[in-house]
């Protein structure tokens, strides 16, 4: 009477191509990534919860503003790692993860309100015609919404798709660098200089110049 002996499938590690012995390694990896971004998540939420202003370090939430966003830009630049997907596959990729649930979600915000607006017998097209700038402006405009934390995900797609021209058109690492501190001395200008007459930019569009440097520290630091 023949016997077959029982096949012990492969490490999952081992189907992929991967070394079973690297596999632990990476899962600690992933451990304190996601043990560092929860504990920043749970920053940005006391921060909001204690009492402002947060410019000054009067108040204990100034403490918390001053790490937890760039760190999240920091956790960005340190995945990233170097393909051939070309820059605007690479940045229509990052719009649909972030501006599509963006734009869907201030849709719904406003619809709602519109919805109240008319039910309870206020002007509509009043009502569009001042919410309507807020919309396409984002950033602190909506604050109108009561979503003006929104302003992240337009700021961190700006980020990202800076981040991205610069590591796929930049061939040599100095001239990547320079761009960076070019982009870290024009955000730090305009906050000084040019928001003082102009207000906030649409989007927020300049904390992503910012952001970007960030990202470039979380990569080559």
């Amino acid at each position: 009477m023949e016997t077959t002996a029982a096949v012990r499938p492969q490490p999952l590690a081992a189907r992929r191509g991967q070394p079973a012995a690297a596999r632990p390694a990476a899962q600690a990896r992933e451990v304190w990534l996601d043990r560092l971004k929860g504990l920043l998540i749970l920053s940005v939420v006391i921060g909001h919860i204690l009492p402002g202003p947060y410019n000054t370090l009067d108040q204990p939430a100034a403490y918390l503003f001053l790490f937890h966003l760039p760190a999240f830009f920091m956790v960005s630049g340190y995945l990233y790692r170097e393909s051939d997907v070309p820059l605007g596959r690479l940045i229509a990729k990052r719009a649909r993860r972030i501006l599509v649930p963006y734009a869907l979600y201030l849709l719904l915000i406003a619809g709602s309100q519109l919805a109240w607006a008319a039910l309870n017998g206020y002007n509509t097209r009043r009502f569009w015609a001042k919410k309507i700038p807020a919309l396409l402006l984002g950033g602190q405009e909506l604050n109108q919404f009561y979503c003006g934390a929104l302003w992240f995900l337009t700021a961190s797609f700006t980020a990202c798709a800076l981040f991205y021209l610069v590591e796929k058109t930049a061939a040599r690492l100095p001239v990547r660098l320079g761009i960076y501190l070019a982009f870290w001395a024009f955000a730090h200008w305009e906050a000084v200089y040019l928001i003082r007459g102009t207000g906030p930019t649409p989007w927020l569009w300049d904390v992503g110049f910012i952001g970007c440097c960030y990202m470039a520290m979380g990569r080559y630091l």
